[in-house]
């Protein structure tokens, strides 16, 4: 029986797996067993045998994502990616934290170009290799000192003063 999980393969793979099955196929290899071979569908396996007789080995190699060109040039995005290492106060924000809107803000007035908020989120992941991070929060008005004071004393009698019953 075969296994409900499908392994996703990536777009290198399933050209590694096209080209060697079409080598098996003009070798000789029946269709059948090149599907079992490269854990394919028989269809596929056709598929690409129809294509090879028709075009050739170059027309089962992967070709380049179809989708529309991007607004920004890669010496625009390479500006972006300078601006961003430069931080956001070197750019009029009052923190050092980049956010989606922020970095919409930045392109929006360098470039003319507006992106959705969560379309820049993806390209801060995507094209930057940056990650979500949450800030580490601390009240100003935090003294450390005292802090320590109040866990050595008042909370060390608070619970040791706790019953094992107390709150059910």
């Amino acid at each position: 029986m075969q296994s409900a999980y499908v392994m996703r393969l990536s777009r290198e793979e399933l050209e590694r797996r096209r080209l060697a099955a079409a080598k098996d196929l003009l070798a000789g290899v029946k269709q059948i067993e090149v599907a079992r071979r490269y854990h394919t569908t028989r269809a596929s396996v056709s598929r690409w045998n129809k294509t090879l007789r028709k075009s050739g080995l170059d027309e089962l190699r992967r070709k380049k994502p179809k989708g529309r060109a991007s607004y920004l040039s890669p010496a625009q995005w390479a500006q972006v990616g300078e601006m961003l290492r430069e931080g956001p106060i070197a750019h009029g924000f009052k923190n050092d934290l980049w956010t989606g809107p922020r970095v919409r803000r930045l392109i929006r007035e360098k470039f003319g170009v507006q992106f959705h908020e969560k379309y820049v989120v993806e390209i801060l992941r995507t094209r930057f290799n940056l990650s979500w991070q949450k800030p580490h929060r601390v009240a100003r008005e935090r003294d450390e000192a005292k802090r320590k004071e109040w866990i050595e004393t008042k909370w060390t009698e608070i619970k040791k003063g706790r019953s094992k019953g107390a709150g059910r």
